[in-house]
C-alpha cells in the first residue's frame, strides 16, 4: 500500500500545484512551513486520511504521525477560512476516490466536459490531469 499512497500524493501534487515535482522539491514540501507548502500538504493529507490510516500515512511519507493528526484535526476551519484549501481538498479527493475506485475494476463517472482532475484547469501544456 505505501507505494499506492506515494503515487497518489505525486498525483495529488500535479493536480493541485500544476507541475510534477521533483523527488527533492516533494521532500521539502513536506517538511516546509511556508504557506505555499502547507496548504496543499495539509489538503492532500486530510484526503488520504479518508482512505487510509493515519499511521499509514505519515510512515509512507515519512512524517511524524501527529502532523497528519494535526492537519485531519484542522481540516474543518481550513476548509471554512483557508483561500483556495477547499479547491485543493476537492481536487486531492477526487484523485484519491478516482485513483482506488479505478484499482478496484469498478466504474468510474466523470463529466467528459471537465478535466480528469474534476476541478481545476489547466492552461495547454498543463499537467495530463
Amino acid at each position: 500500500m505505501s507505494k499506492e499512497v506515494m503515487d497518489l500524493v505525486d498525483e495529488c501534487y500535479m493536480c493541485i500545484l500544476g507541475f510534477e515535482m521533483t523527488r527533492e522539491q516533494k521532500a521539502m514540501a513536506l517538511k516546509s512551513r511556508l504557506a505555499e507548502h502547507v496548504r496543499p500538504r495539509s489538503a492532500i493529507l486530510a484526503a488520504l486520511t479518508t482512505r487510509f490510516s493515519i499511521s499509514e500515512v505519515a510512515r509512507t511519507l515519512g512524517i511524524n504521525h501527529a502532523t497528519v493528526i494535526h492537519h485531519r484535526r484542522n481540516h474543518d476551519g481550513n476548509y471554512k477560512h483557508w483561500g483556495g484549501y477547499d479547491v485543493m481538498y476537492i481536487t486531492a479527493l477526487e484523485v484519491v476516490n478516482r485513483n482506488l475506485l479505478s484499482n478496484r475494476n469498478e466504474q468510474v463517472n466523470f463529466d467528459p466536459a471537465a478535466n480528469s482532475c474534476g476541478v481545476l484547469q489547466h492552461e495547454e501544456g498543463g499537467p495530463p490531469c
